[in-house]
């Protein structure tokens, strides 16, 4: 009974960070209680590479260097403007998700009244937009995010919680630090699973 449900969490996880990238939204909606091996891992490959795909074609989209950070001498202010990010797993081996294993990519802004935006690479149907709010510390910048998921055929699929503490570079180009992701239920009263990983991105140039 316990392989069995540490199974079924492994899918859940599969099947929510699979559908950052077009996988089936099978992660919600009746996840099947036993998957075979190589199904299992079939279906991580096809999520890495998705993910590996999507985060090439950011790159590709921004390559130009950053303009120098208006708000650098700010640090309170220096995140505010647009950043391409990625999300990278990190500690999630309980899941079946490999450290070094792309969980999203995708734009944020950072606005100067404290609230932020972002673009996932999840599929528009399944809810791509969502939003937070942030603050600032000798330590570094904090984000409370929230998003609302939908099933393809349009249902709610639950609320994600997207919590981030990063620091800036001194060029005020680029960001790094930690993320963690917990997944609830529909109601919103239950962790389905909780996912950590490593926060990385660029400052996207006016020109």
């Amino acid at each position: 009974m316990k392989n069995q449900m540490m199974v079924t969490t492994a899918t859940v996880a599969i099947g929510v960070v699979g559908s950052l990238f077009a996988a089936p939204a099978s992660a919600i909606c009746g996840a099947p209680d036993v998957v075979p091996k190589a199904m299992f891992a079939s279906a991580m490959r096809a999520t890495q590479l998705r993910a590996t795909q999507q985060a090439k074609s950011l790159n590709a989209a921004v390559d130009k260097p950053a303009a120098a950070n208006p708000h650098a001498l700010e640090p309170g202010r220096a995140i505010v403007g647009m950043w391409k990010f990625q999300f990278i797993s990190q500690g999630n081996l309980n899941l079946g998700i490999p450290d070094g294993a792309v969980l999203d990519a995708g734009f944020q802004t950072w606005h100067a009244d404290g609230t932020e935006l972002t673009n996932s690479g999840r599929p528009p149907a399944t809810g791509n937009f969502c939003m937070g709010v942030w603050d600032y510390n000798r330590s570094g910048y904090r984000l409370n995010h929230f998003a609302l998921g939908t099933n393809p055929d349009g249902s709610p699929a639950g609320v994600a919680n997207l919590r981030e503490h990063v620091t800036i570079s001194r060029d005020g180009n680029s960001l790094s630090g930690e993320m963690s992701i917990d997944q609830y239920d529909l109601p919103g009263t239950v962790v389905l699973f909780h996912l950590d990983g490593t926060f990385s991105a660029s400052r996207v140039p006016v020109d």
